[in-house]
């Protein structure tokens, strides 16, 4: 039988999203067996208020009933009473976003299908939150200028983003890092950190009035290698500047 929805103390909301498509392009799906559901390991983070995160979860969904999302603080293969579940999802739905998750906290979760034969697991996918964020109070966000930005166009919509130090230079695990905006125009902004495990961090995603700011700070962190910062904008998310850096 199903377990019903339980609550520890990591999780505080969840937020379901229909047919999401909230990861980055590139996916590479976790391998199972037909009618079971199939995870992307690309995930995406946010940090929140009071030391905690937002993720972002896709899959590829068989199509062949509602579906149950379970997550764990535990490898103990969901055994009763030891998880929260969402569900019942659509059949079709490929995303969901979980709220309250801890930092520096390995977890486990799978996709658990209801088909006409019975229920179909997907295989389970452990993955570790990342430190990146220092979840102490910030400081007002510090204005950018457009001298910061010298490829800033004023006929149309574009902008730059750019970290504390040059292009490709390099942070060392435990430093602060600050990231930097301008646009040209009040637009829908998103920038988003790549990690060489092709995890993300959301640096922001919102309104902004046509000005710049600094955020943070965030902090250096595992694992190795290089960063890519890319910042989206305007109606269509259209690519508008590019950064990158290496941790080490």
């Amino acid at each position: 039988m199903k377990p019903l929805l339980t609550t520890f103390a990591v999780v505080s909301l969840m937020i379901a999203i229909a047919g999401a498509s909230f990861l980055q392009p590139s996916v590479r799906p976790a391998r199972a067996d037909f009618p079971a559901a199939s995870f992307s390991t690309d995930l995406v983070f946010q940090c929140l208020p009071g030391s905690s995160m937002l993720t972002g979860f896709g899959w590829y969904s068989s199509n062949q009933g509602p579906q149950w999302f379970d997550l764990s603080a535990f490898d103990n293969d969901f055994a009763f009473g030891s998880f929260a579940s969402a569900g019942p999802l659509d059949s079709s739905q490929t995303g969901l976003m979980w709220e309250g998750l801890t930092p520096a906290t390995w977890y486990f979760v799978r996709v658990n299908t209801l088909t006409q034969y019975g229920w179909s697991p997907s295989q389970t996918m452990h993955f570790y939150t990342p430190s990146d964020c220092q979840f102490q109070v910030l400081p007002q966000a510090v204005t950018s200028t457009p001298a910061d930005c010298p490829s800033l166009s004023s006929h149309s919509l574009s902008g730059c983003v750019w970290t504390g130090r040059g292009d490709y230079d390099t942070y060392d695990i435990g430093e602060t890092v600050n990231y930097c905006y301008y646009v040209s125009q009040p637009t829908d902004v998103r920038i988003v950190a790549t990690k060489p495990d092709r995890t993300s961090l959301v640096v922001i995603d919102g309104f902004v009035n046509g000005t710049g700011a600094c955020l943070g700070p965030f902090q250096a962190n595992t694992p190795r290698g290089l960063r890519s910062v890319r910042m989206y904008g305007g109606p269509d998310g259209e690519l508008l500047s590019e950064t990158h850096f290496y941790v080490r």
